[in-house]
């Protein structure tokens, strides 16, 4: 049996918005509807919400909000059942969908609107709400019991009458790159033909063996994607070949009016010489700023992505779990997720061991954490757990960096903290370095009780690294954080004054 959060769940004592289902013949206007309001995107319109019903297998839904008779914006979701929870997203982070949440009038309460939303999830019995857009205030999200998890994407500007400064925007080693793939002779097309969606598979298909991962959605999902799209003139599909008229690599880049958003691009692996992608991409931002549109979001970060010259920006999602037995399962799905979940459905190409690993087998008191001996998932982890939402990074962790009780070690960058609460049981000092004092503070409450944890909120780029900390360690890692770094040279310079000598520096 569920059990329901009396807090959460009990009605409003006064409401001014509530939330309306639209009429049938209101829902066929939606996006007539929805054009007025500021913050209205493309994955707000009926486009895309038709290709998530026919994707994802979700009931799409629309509301009015009202204040009396008064109409302050409108909102959209889709609703999905999962076991014994009914969730709604607007919308959930496996659609591939950057935003969508409330559209609302400029001078909306958003403090009535999240009680609106309470109402809402009591009314219909919901177990959780997940939501994402720019426009909604952080604070009030926090005050009214939703959740945070954060994420960074790439920003880059598009100026259609201005090209060079797109061009003089790039790093030079992406420029270099473009200027490789034309002298090739790549060619790239914004292709109508519906076949592109099964050639992007086909070499996505391909990466997922060579990394023995299990592609996380079916053919079918680029299929509907560009047939819901490319007849509303709403993505472009954009093909490379080589000078012999060989594909090379395909991406789809979906678009509104005003900005592009990257929803997926695969290569063959054969071609990565020649610099398919990196001319794809520049390609896609020139056709959407011939468009006459403004911005490229390229929907994540990481080194390639950083070449375009872009700004990295902070995105959100937010959740809120109206049922306890809701809140268990999400940090339990995680947490299978991050030990279970990425198990090949191909065997990963596995390299020989090298002489160093030799060595670490050699010794008795190191204990490598392999996915033979990675620690142990207890019950215990889904109720005391953060959540976790970068599972990848600790399978890396896990497999090349070895561990013993008696180590002391510094994490750069600790995320939500789950990678910390299940290692730190396996050392003898666990310290968490983070330059952002919220995420520092959040640790704190988040591991509390844990005795050999230290938390520090410093620069890792900024010299004098050694004094803040005061200490060495036998070990480093940083985990998706290196690509990140304005000074990439004084961060390494900073982590060698604190290694003990032999010791072991882990960077991905």
């Amino acid at each position: 049996m569920s059990v329901a959060s009396t807090r959460s769940l009990a009605p409003t004592a006064v409401a001014s918005y509530r939330f309306e289902p639209l009429a049938p013949d209101e829902a066929e206007r939606w996006d007539q509807l929805i054009e007025p309001y500021p913050g209205r995107e493309l994955f707000h319109q009926s486009v895309w919400l038709d290709y998530l019903a026919a994707s994802r297998r979700v009931e799409t839904a629309h509301w009015a909000i009202r204040r009396g008779r008064e109409t302050v914006g409108y909102f959209c979701g889709g609703r999905l059942q999962m076991g014994p929870f009914r969730i709604l997203g607007s919308p959930l982070r496996s659609w591939g969908t950057n935003v969508m949440g409330p559209l609302l009038a400029r001078d909306a309460d958003q403090k009535a609107l999240f009680a609106a939303l309470d109402d809402l999830a009591r009314a219909d019995r919901l177990a959780m709400i997940e939501l994402e857009h720019p426009r909604l205030s952080e604070q009030l999200l926090a005050a009214s019991g939703f959740e945070q998890v954060p994420d960074w994407t790439y920003m880059v500007a598009l100026t259609g009458d201005d090209s060079d400064a797109m061009w003089h925007g790039l790093e030079s080693s992406c420029r270099n790159r473009i200027r490789k793939a034309l002298s090739a002779g790549l060619v790239v097309e914004d292709t109508d033909d519906p076949a592109a969606a099964d050639e992007y598979y086909e070499f996505y298909l391909d990466l997922m063996r060579r990394k023995g991962r299990r592609p996380p959605f079916p053919a079918e999902t680029p299929r509907l994607l560009f047939s819901h799209l490319k007849k509303a003139d709403c993505l472009f599909a954009l093909r490379v070949r080589d000078a012999a008229g060989r594909l090379l690599a395909v991406g789809l880049f979906p678009h509104d009016e005003s900005t592009m958003y990257f929803w997926s691009g695969a290569s063959r692996e054969e071609g990565h010489p020649l610099c398919p992608n990196d001319y794809m991409h520049w390609v896609a931002m020139r056709l959407g700023a011939a468009r006459g549109l403004r911005l490229y979001n390229m929907s994540g970060y990481g080194r390639f992505k950083r070449k375009f010259g872009g700004a990295l920006t902070l995105v959100a999602r937010w959740h809120k779990c109206y049922w306890r037995t809701a809140r268990w399962a999400r940090k339990g799905y995680q947490l299978w997720f991050e030990t279970s979940g990425t198990h090949a459905m191909w065997p990963p190409r596995v390299p020989k061991r090298s002489e160093a690993e030799d060595e670490v087998l050699a010794h008795p008191d190191a204990e490598p954490v392999t996915p033979r001996w990675r620690p142990s998932l207890r019950l215990s982890d889904v109720y005391n757990a953060p959540l976790h939402d970068f599972p990848i990074r600790d399978e890396i962790l896990f497999q090349y960096l070895p561990v013993s009780r008696d180590m002391d070690v510094l994490e750069v960058g600790p995320g939500s903290g789950v990678t910390a609460f299940r290692l730190a049981k396996r050392l003898g000092s666990l310290t968490l370095l983070d330059v952002a004092a919220a995420n520092v503070a959040h640790l704190r409450t988040a591991l509390a009780g844990i005795p050999n944890l230290d938390f520090v909120c410093a620069d890792v780029c900024h010299p004098g690294l050694s004094d803040t900390l005061g200490r060495t360690f036998d070990a480093i890692y940083a985990l998706e954080v290196f690509e990140l770094l304005p000074d990439p040279g004084a961060c390494l310079m900073n982590l060698a004054s604190v290694l003990r000598p032999g010791g072991r520096l882990l960077l991905q």
